[in-house]
């Protein structure tokens, strides 16, 4: 479902919407748009300035919305833009995860979401952590500049619990917050991850410097099933390695 520039969609509306999940028990996949969204109060953009009357309610409900397909396989989730999402918010949010178990593959895009604190997106890492039978994971936070290491602590942990995950994808491009310390927690994750076949890592940070490449270098010739690698590191460009 997208509701992409729907400007006149409400917190009302979407209950509605969201307390119908109650009644799909056999569900395996969902995937919401809420790009440049309705749902939560942009109001860095002027031609969004009528969606005044949207809460960020919209995300509280959504969370207790998903808490009941507990037979999900494959969820995404896209708030790119939505500009007054908030930490508090993502971490009510989180909590769904609990009940998401049989989840195999989780897209979650909050890149542009600019008001959005550190403390959610620990909280976010923290609520993957419930997962431990992902076999694709997806995570978009690009200009998310609030980032810090911690986050990168946290995601590292959730990464450690996949022993199934098959592909990673995650961009933290302009970052600026991110150092070789919060790199190095993540990307040491990957030691074990014998099954993995595609890695995408964005890093655009002027803190990560040549030890965290020479680290990751190590690791990554460990992972004897991988495919494909594809990595971006601010000013240095970005390249493939695909592994024989």
């Amino acid at each position: 479902m997208k509701f992409e520039r729907c400007f006149w969609i409400t917190d009302h509306s979407l209950k509605i919407l969201f307390r119908t999940f109650k009644s799909l028990n056999c569900l395996k996949s969902i995937s919401l748009d809420f790009y440049l969204s309705v749902t939560f109060r942009i109001q860095d953009c002027s031609q969004l300035n009528r969606c005044k009357k949207l809460t960020d309610v919209s995300l509280e409900t959504l969370g207790k919305g998903l808490q009941r397909l507990t037979s999900l396989e494959s969820i995404t989730l896209k708030f790119s833009h939505c500009c007054d999402l908030r930490g508090k918010d993502l971490k009510n949010f989180t909590l769904c995860f609990q009940r998401l178990s049989s989840l195999r593959s989780i897209h979650l895009d909050f890149s542009s979401c600019q008001s959005l604190e550190n403390e959610g997106f620990e909280a976010l890492g923290i609520g993957l952590q419930k997962l431990s039978l992902l076999q694709s994971i997806n995570l978009d936070f690009a200009f998310c500049d609030q980032i810090r290491d911690s986050t990168l602590n946290e995601l590292g942990a959730v990464l450690k619990r996949q022993s199934s995950l098959q592909s990673i994808n995650m961009n933290f491009g302009s970052c600026t917050q991110i150092t070789s310390l919060g790199m190095d927690s993540l990307t040491s994750s990957l030691a074990k991850l014998s099954l993995l076949r595609f890695i995408r890592f964005s890093f655009v940070s002027r803190k990560i410097f040549d030890e965290s490449f020479r680290i990751l270098g190590k690791i990554l010739q460990r992972l004897i099933n991988l495919q494909s690698i594809e990595l971006y590191f601010g000013g240095s460009g970005a390249f493939k390695i695909r592994p024989y």
